[in-house]
């Protein structure tokens, strides 16, 4: 499976391509949960590597509900005092609105010539809040020398200057195709791959889920049995938490609530196991 959503090539050439011109743009990847964009993520992220252009990888923290400057520290050498400097001169000059409030920031980083040429690889953009959002959109509008470029992978189109590409669905042959190369025998699977298709929709999580649960197994395919079952991300995932001891869900726990300081370290401090 993630042959087929990461290889689609033609949108990788097509996303790189576009990111190329020298202008300051966003490019997003729109799907749903479950359509593939781990896979083109880490397919694109490959891909931009090896054509040499300067990429930072940023996650959203759900917790931290604006995530401002989390975004500006990629795209300008300052730190985390300059900028807190910089929104007390904002209150001192009783810049309150918004856009006024973007300016002052976007002017600031120009004068001090503090902006860095960068590709940012946003994944989940979901989990963003709408003023940084906001703030993404006014900054790539406002830069016209050292372009800064964002590339969003999103759920559902959010800004309304960007280039979208929509991640497709596996057909039914795409499936059949699938299950073949898997099985590796002359069996056409036409009725497992239609069956495949109607219970997920086309989500590849899903897809995914019930290949591995069947196609490793030795014994007749039934997919029939499912038609009536309720399967979905969520549980999926509850079914895969249950089967997990204590310790591995209270690793879980202390990933979710640490977000990007879940080093090896941290994660052993905080469980006892320095396994």
């Amino acid at each position: 499976l993630s042959a087929f959503a990461s290889d689609n090539n033609e949108m990788i050439k097509n996303i790189i391509t576009d990111i190329q011109k020298e202008e300051s743009g966003i490019c997003e990847i729109i799907g749903k949960s479950g359509s593939g964009k781990t896979y083109i993520f880490r397919k694109l992220h490959k891909e931009l590597i090896n054509s040499n252009i300067n990429i930072k990888v940023f996650v959203p923290n759900i917790f931290i509900y604006n995530q401002l400057f989390g975004i500006i520290r990629l795209i300008a050498d300052i730190d985390v005092q300059e900028f807190h400097q910089l929104l007390l001169k904002a209150k001192e000059k009783n810049i309150t609105a918004k856009y006024d409030l973007f300016y002052f920031i976007s002017e600031y980083l120009s004068d001090k010539n503090l902006l860095i040429p960068v590709t940012i690889l946003l994944y989940e953009g979901y989990l963003l809040d709408d003023y940084t959002n906001d703030f993404i959109q006014y900054i790539t509008q406002y830069i016209t020398q050292d372009p800064i470029k964002f590339i969003i992978f999103n759920r559902t189109p959010k800004f309304s200057f960007s280039t979208k590409f929509v991640i497709l669905k596996p057909s039914t042959e795409d499936l059949r195709k699938i299950i073949r190369r898997i099985k590796q025998d002359d069996n056409l699977y036409t009725r497992e791959s239609e069956l495949i298709n109607e219970i997920s929709e086309g989500n590849i999580f899903i897809i995914e889920y019930l290949l591995e649960k069947f196609l490793n197994k030795s014994e007749t395919i039934d997919f029939n049995s499912y038609l009536d079952k309720t399967i979905n991300v969520n549980t999926i995932h509850a079914e895969r938490i249950s089967s997990l001891d204590k310790a591995d869900i209270n690793i879980l726990m202390y990933i979710f609530l640490v977000g990007e300081g879940a080093d090896t370290e941290t994660l052993c401090n905080l469980s006892g196991n320095q396994n």
